[in-house]
């Protein structure tokens, strides 16, 4: 058989988790011999240069951008793409203008996040017109299902997976100088982008709450935003509390896995998740991970065994708990323990491609 032919869609300008995901199932199709096409925006482009992929720099302004549909069309033609599978939600309307006018092609539609797509009548229209929805998690599938009345058997669930050897022979050294910190310093994370719905103000609360010095928290990530209102607020928050001292912001970084090999915990403050990438890239770093208790990483994490889930927004046991891990390494080892099987088992990479494969082959009656 014939391996099937691509046509990939991220419309992102900034790089995250949901482009990370992204590269890493390009890597394994690859690997599985399709052939791919990529259409990306310019400012997340030089991200794939080192891949063996067609990739085409477009617009993907918004989703009536009728000059990218002509190119996505003319992309199709020449390429002989059999599956078009996007992966933002205003993508999905490109997609289906362009299987509209190029014919042939399957639309699959991954849904990476938890707020709703729209409801109306047009949207409705779009939707049918999808072949098969991804969604990365249990939950993300029953809000397609009630929110947009998407039948169950038209969606197959994907946990996102994560590619190991990338955490292989990681040298974290340079970070050390880089940062201002110690190897005696006890290393606190969280990685995401800056802003209200990852909640990284608790962490700062956290750290007012947490008086030892040598337990320091490092918030990676940018605020995208065109006035940087979250990141001030985020500023002046630790300089009120007179915690420069001991809460670092990075800054947007690509060095994830050297960070993530850094921090002695990961904490993940947010308050909504589809999925939550960051805790299997920290538990895949052997970095033990406590997290909010929210749909789409109660998936990821099972509490009190390959993490630790905290009830929304409890300063107090937070705090308890990133204390226990500090005075006690056989808990830490523990939780190492069981991260790292966790990822291994439930969320390899290998596991993912093989899953969104099947959804491929269901598309084309394989």
């Amino acid at each position: 058989m014939n391996k099937l032919s691509v046509l990939q869609i991220n419309s992102s300008k900034t790089w995250s988790g949901g482009e990370t995901h992204l590269k890493d199932l390009l890597k394994g199709l690859i690997d599985r011999g399709y052939n791919i096409s990529l259409a990306v925006r310019s400012q997340i482009a030089a991200n794939f240069h080192d891949m063996d992929i067609n990739l085409k720099v477009l617009p993907l302004k918004n989703s009536i951008d009728f000059y990218t549909v002509y190119k996505l069309v003319k992309i199709i033609k020449e390429n002989q793409i059999d599956i078009i599978h996007v992966h933002n939600g205003k993508d999905y309307w490109l997609a289906v203008f362009a299987q509209y006018f190029a014919g042939k092609a399957k639309v699959v539609a991954t849904r990476h996040i938890l707020p709703p797509l729209g409801n109306s009548i047009l949207h409705q229209k779009m939707f049918a017109k999808i072949d098969h929805f991804i969604a990365v998690s249990e939950k993300v599938k029953d809000n397609l299902i009630q929110e947009n009345n998407i039948q169950s058997e038209k969606i197959s669930v994907v946990y996102n997976g994560m590619d190991l050897s990338n955490y292989n022979n990681i040298n974290s050294s340079y970070l050390y100088s880089e940062l201002n910190i110690s190897k005696d310093n006890f290393i606190i994370g969280s990685v995401g982008g800056l802003c209200e719905m990852k909640n990284q103000k608790l962490l700062i609360d956290i750290a007012k709450e947490i008086k030892l010095k040598p337990i320091k928290f490092i918030l990676v990530g940018e605020d995208f935003s065109d006035n940087k209102e979250y990141k001030n607020e985020l500023l002046t928050k630790i300089k009120q509390n007179n915690l420069e001292d001991r809460v670092i912001m990075t800054g947007y970084r690509k060095d994830i896995p050297e960070l993530m090999n850094l921090f002695d915990l990961l904490v993940v403050p947010s308050k909504s998740e589809g999925f939550g990438l960051v805790a299997i890239e920290a538990m895949a770093a052997g970095t033990p991970v406590i997290a909010n208790k929210i749909d789409g990483l109660k998936e990821v994490i099972v509490d009190k065994d390959s993490g630790l889930l905290v009830h929304h927004n409890n300063i107090i046991k937070y705090k308890n708990e990133i204390l226990n891990f500090y005075y006690n390494q056989k808990l830490m080892d523990k939780y190492i323990e069981n991260g790292y099987k966790r990822v291994k088992t439930k969320f390899s990479l290998e596991k993912m491609i093989s899953s969104v494969e099947k959804v491929y082959f269901k598309t084309q009656k394989i």
